[in-house]
């Protein structure tokens, strides 16, 4: 497959491809990996193989309330998008977060946070992290015991972090033989037809 700079072949066209993702950061490329065993795939990107400054500009937003500090140096508008730039950590979701509180407006999710264990799973082995949970069973690996901590009181859990975060090395085989990733192409808008 390729990468093609669209600013030199503005006229490349997409029509043999099944699948089109936006954006080539960490979701695009995990999920352009995974599809391009039974799809042709075509990820467009805004940004390039390297970071350039101008395209960070467009990270830029309004403020309303709270300033975010990082909203352009924060994301990153490359092939890896921000990837590039994070530490690799993989901390899956409390099942807590997907359940209504009260207390909490617009709180709760439309699914259980168990039902997608066997996807952290799968994102964690792309990332080179091991199968181990988030809370016990690194007690049972360095042979020590947990704190006795009322578990409900107190809940600890650990952090991961990939041996490498970056995830446009992490797919760098599949990108170059089986993904077709067009950069330097922003998505202005979408029709759709039928």
């Amino acid at each position: 497959m390729a990468v093609i700079d669209f600013n030199t072949d503005p006229d490349w066209a997409a029509d043999n491809h099944d699948v089109v993702i936006v954006g080539a950061g960490a979701a695009g490329l995990f999920l352009a990996s995974l599809l391009c065993k039974r799809f042709r795939v075509l990820v467009i990107e805004t940004g390039h193989l390297s970071l350039d400054p101008a395209l960070q500009q467009l990270n830029q937003v309004e403020f309303t309330g709270k300033p975010l500090l990082s909203a352009v140096d924060g994301r990153k508008r490359a092939v890896g998008g921000t990837t590039l730039a994070w530490g690799g950590q993989s901390l899956p979701f409390s099942q807590l977060d997907f359940e209504h509180r009260p207390w909490v407006p617009n709180s709760g999710w439309p699914i259980d946070g168990r039902s997608l264990w066997r996807h952290y799973q799968n994102a964690n082995r792309a990332m080179g992290i091991d199968d181990l949970d988030y809370e016990d069973e690194i007690f049972r690996q360095l042979g020590i015991r947990p704190l006795p901590f009322d578990r409900e009181q107190i809940r600890f859990h650990f952090s991961k972090w990939a041996p490498d975060p970056n995830f446009r090395r992490i797919f760098a085989r599949e990108i170059d033989e089986q993904i077709t990733v067009l950069c330097n192409c922003s998505l202005a808008d979408v029709e759709l037809e039928g």
